[in-house]
């Protein structure tokens, strides 16, 4: 694993002919808030001017891309585009000085030439955001927005917000405001405002790490685990799924994608389980969250067909899935069954089980007769093991397995249900009361 660590100045960070950040289409949308992140930010922010210190302002994870100084933002895209936000909304009120836009009540200057150092602060701003083309790239669903919250050209005082504003929107207005409550209409404001503006890029910085692979990338989230992290096992899937398919069927992939979460956020159930459980059912039973992500990209690797199936796969098996965590689609509590099997199933997910669902899976696609009876011997066996006995799950773990393994050798369906005797046998009716009545 090769990793750049270096410190970087707000001034070092935006900087460049070529440089460019991406954030990734996996990564969520920007998401701070004025009432909650903002706030925080602001009061480091100047707490840190008043007392001319610098600053730490934390750490951004990217990966590199093949062209040389373009970088995906893993970690840090909330505090990159904050701070893009506040720079723009000072290069807006220079420009806008400069337009007489601005009054001398607002912003000042006592012993300078108000218009020079207007421009001179103008300048010095727009470096740090380029009129061509942006140092930050964001997703989407913000990019529209973002592009022009930061084009000067569409500078303004305030600008208009509501309850249903985009959150890019909400956070340049947060920072018009508190911009002009620290400066506006004090003596020197404008002045102040250049002094904020360069401690603003020479004195918060930042950690920067650079590494070379996305899986990379993971790991060093997974040992900084951080607050403000936002990289997951199913971000890093999405980002490798998009990657691997050409750009004429990346929004069907996108679309496909946000129907599978949909559906496992009704269950509700945890997205990344669900991966893993589908991914236990076909692929490799010994598979665990923290090997997941690599186990799956070894498979796939790059290639787009293994890619869109292993995504058709998914969509088709979160019905599935869905049947069998969903307690509205297990009619619960249990009245009116339309599935015979059901009834245990519930039971199953009221005792908290979850070993089962890699066969139970794989079997309602595969082998949905032998369910219902495979239903009935699990909750009896898993009641009897686990919640009296208190046993340890390593031989239910094999025996799982091993049913698996037998499915898709296409056993009989008594030689799988009789996998279960040597179980029993070690729970027998003795044993259990005698477990029961301590």
């Amino acid at each position: 694993m090769k990793i750049d660590t270096k410190t970087k100045k707000i001034e070092e960070l935006f900087y460049g002919l070529n440089t460019r950040y991406f954030v990734p289409k996996y990564q969520r949308d920007y998401s701070w808030s004025v009432s909650n992140e903002l706030p925080d930010l602001w009061i480091d922010i100047i707490n840190a001017f008043n007392s001319r210190k610098s600053y730490f302002m934390g750490t951004i994870l990217l990966a590199k891309h093949d062209q040389e100084d373009h970088f995906d933002i893993v970690d840090g895209q909330q505090r990159t585009v904050s701070f893009m936000l506040l720079l723009s909304v000072i290069q807006d009120y220079a420009k806008m000085v400069i337009d007489d836009q601005i009054g001398n009540d607002k912003l000042d200057c006592t012993n300078e030439d108000r218009k020079h150092i207007a421009d001179l602060l103008y300048r010095k701003v727009s470096r740090h955001i380029k009129e061509d083309e942006c140092f930050l790239n964001l997703t989407n669903k913000d990019s529209k927005h973002f592009e022009r919250l930061i084009d000067v050209k569409n500078c303004n005082l305030k600008i208009e917000v509501n309850k249903s504003s985009n959150r890019v929107i909400k956070a340049k207005r947060f920072f018009q405001d508190k911009i002009e409550a620290e400066f506006f209409g004090r003596s020197g404001s404008l002045s102040q405002l250049k002094v904020f503006f360069e401690f603003v890029i020479t004195q918060l910085k930042f950690v920067t790490i650079t590494v070379e692979d996305d899986y990379d990338a993971y790991v060093i989230f997974e040992s900084l685990n951080s607050k403000g992290m936002d990289l997951s096992v199913a971000d890093l899937l999405k980002n490798k799924v998009l990657s691997n398919v050409e750009e004429g069927k990346q929004d069907r992939v996108l679309d496909d994608w946000d129907s599978i979460v949909r559906t496992i956020q009704s269950v509700p159930a945890n997205y990344v389980d669900y991966i893993k459980c589908y991914w236990n059912a076909y692929e490799s039973p010994d598979v665990t969250k923290n090997t997941l992500y690599k186990s799956i990209r070894n498979k796939i690797h790059s290639d787009s067909q293994r890619t869109l199936d292993f995504v058709d796969a998914l969509l088709e098996n979160a019905d599935v899935y869905d049947k069998l965590k969903n307690k509205s689609k297990l009619n619960w509590p249990k009245v009116n069954l339309n599935e015979k099997w059901a009834s245990d199933v519930a039971e199953l997910h009221i005792l908290g089980y979850t070993i089962y669902l890699p066969c139970f899976l794989y079997a309602l696609n595969n082998r949905p007769d032998i369910v219902g009876p495979l239903a009935v011997r699990t909750k009896s066996l898993l009641f009897r093991w686990i919640t009296i006995c208190d046993y340890g799950v390593g031989e239910i773990d094999s025996l799982f397995k091993n049913i698996l393994s037998s499915m898709k050798d296409d056993k009989s369906d008594n030689y799988i249900l009789e996998l279960f005797d040597p179980l029993f046998q070690k729970v027998n009716d003795k044993v259990f009361e005698e477990n029961f009545s301590s």
